[in-house]
């Protein structure tokens, strides 16, 4: 296989047939031996792979990409965490647009979607060490060629293939990917958040549209989003007001 071409993220590649999760894996690799930033792993299935909210990921033997990564973002305070979640969404971002696939946006606030279909969910579980992140372990899942999707979800859902009508390396697409988020990282590390702040906005799912929103108590509201605070909350306009919304605390309608 060819070597990948990156400074460091990616150079400790190690493939599974199958994982409970590749999450889980690398948090088992990082408490049993001395890992580098930038150990990648990746699994052709996965028995109890899942989202945000505990969500299954549902996705068949060797279809689709499913990997995750080590960072130790130490240059991050515990409160600049969700500028991670920015730059694996551009980077899966840039992937899709890079193979011609149009339409292609960031769900807040981990999912990518292209023409209102979700092609992609991250997972990125954090470690803090007082006033720092020691430790990130970023998980994605993304569909690349899986064409029949199961009953529950095939309205929502698709991939690369799908789309593209043909199917793909999942290895090419793999490199690929672990290039972009190595590129978007150091920009992060170099001091350019702002930059990517305004880049995910511009990409954001929903933006400036009126839609109907579910709070975390089971009641809905109206609202217009308009961006994130630099933490990372949702900024939704109810009526003259903007309401800040943190990862749970609402869900999309549509």
């Amino acid at each position: 296989m060819e070597r990948i071409e990156t400074l460091f993220l990616g150079k400790d590649l190690r493939f599974y047939k199958e994982l409970e999760s590749t999450n889980k894996m690398l948090k088992t690799l990082l408490r049993e031996e001395k890992c580098s930033e930038g150990l990648v792993v990746k699994a052709d299935f996965q028995t109890a792979g899942r989202g945000q909210r505990n969500s299954e990921w549902i996705s068949p033997k060797g279809d689709n990409l499913l990997m995750s990564l080590l960072l130790f973002p130490k240059f991050l305070r515990p409160e600049q965490q969700f500028d991670l979640n920015k730059i694996v969404s551009l980077s899966i971002l840039s992937l899709l647009e890079n193979l011609g696939i149009e339409d292609v946006k960031v769900k807040w606030p981990n999912d990518v979607y292209v023409d209102n279909k979700k092609i992609s969910g991250i997972l990125i579980e954090n470690g803090l060490s007082g006033s720092t992140i020691s430790e990130s372990i970023v998980g994605v899942g993304l569909n690349i060629n899986t064409v029949v999707f199961p009953e529950k979800i095939k309205s929502k859902t698709c991939s690369i293939a799908s789309i593209q009508g043909k199917r793909f390396d999942v290895n090419e697409i793999l490199f690929q990917l672990i290039k972009n988020i190595e590129q978007y990282y150091l920009l992060l590390k170099a001091g350019k958040s702002k930059g990517i702040h305004k880049q995910f906005e511009d990409s954001m799912y929903g933006m400036n549209l009126q839609r109907a929103y579910t709070l975390a108590d089971g009641s809905t509201i109206d609202g217009m989003i308009k961006g994130l605070d630099e933490s990372g909350r949702l900024l939704v306009q109810v009526g003259d007001q903007i309401r800040h919304f943190r990862n749970k605390e609402l869900q999309f309608n549509y």
